[in-house]
């Protein structure tokens, strides 16, 4: 007797597990490519929830034009100003002080134009409704310096774990704010 219960509950556990595993997984997006790298890689699989996106999140996205969902990491929010000098990535919240992102591998160029692509050196605010978003890895990656600021619309989710391989189920990193002396672009 005592055996079939140590057999039964083994057995709803091992199926709850694995019940549970596929439910992550379906509910996951993979990272695809090597635009987050190094801290996400191509293969990972990342959880993301349905919550509104705050300076330095990682999010999933569909970018403009394209029916893919894809990983990248939110610089400036509606109202930020966003500048890349292509040594310094630069966000200023609100009208306050300029500050420095730390940043990946890669040179980011420059930017931006009104409409948040790059290529131009200058200053711009993210307006209402949309968003500036980068990949980790500036050289490679495709992202608002591309195709401009991002609509919230398109934004599908707060990254809140990577789950996929379980070896590095974890947070995903935040990279570092620093206040910098600049006076104004």
């Amino acid at each position: 007797m005592r055996g079939r219960v140590v057999s039964a509950v083994l057995g709803g556990g091992v199926s709850l597990l694995l019940v549970a595993a596929l439910v992550v997984f379906a509910l996951s997006s993979p990272v695809s490519g090597d635009s987050m790298n190094p801290g996400l890689r191509s293969g990972d699989r990342v959880l993301a929830l349905d919550d509104t996106p705050e300076r330095l999140d990682v999010v999933t996205l569909r970018p403009p034009g394209g029916s893919a969902t894809v990983v990248r990491r939110v610089i400036g929010v509606p109202g930020d100003q966003v500048r890349i000098t292509g040594s310094d990535i630069l966000v200023r919240p609100g009208g306050g002080e300029w500050l420095a992102v730390a940043r990946g591998p890669g040179d980011p160029g420059v930017c931006c134009a009104p409409d948040g692509r790059g290529g131009t050196d200058g200053a711009v605010e993210v307006p209402p409704g949309r968003y500036f978003v980068l990949g980790d890895n500036l050289t490679v990656s495709t992202d608002s310096r591309t195709y401009g600021f991002v609509p919230e619309a398109d934004v599908t989710g707060v990254v809140w774990r990577r789950v996929w391989p379980v070896p590095r189920f974890d947070a995903v990193r935040v990279p570092a704010l620093s206040a910098v002396p600049v006076t104004g672009p």
